[in-house]
């Protein structure tokens, strides 16, 4: 198992990162989505805030009815 900076989270059961840059408030979210690699800005600075954010941008609200 990776060792996270102290300003790192993991959340969904490991399938989201989220961290902080130096010299930045604001929370980043970093995934996978088939294969690819994907970093985000949550544009928050609250963690709380930031953690649904990401889980937002992961798991759309409004998925599509696929027949």
């Amino acid at each position: 198992m990776p060792v996270l900076r102290e300003d790192s989270v993991l959340i969904i059961n490991g399938a989201v990162k989220l961290y902080r840059r130096q010299r930045s408030r604001k929370w980043q979210a970093a995934f996978q989505i088939d294969g690819q690699y994907i970093r985000i800005s949550t544009g928050k600075s609250d963690l709380d805030e930031a953690k649904q954010a990401a889980i937002s941008r992961l798991v759309p609200v409004d998925p599509p009815i696929l027949f």
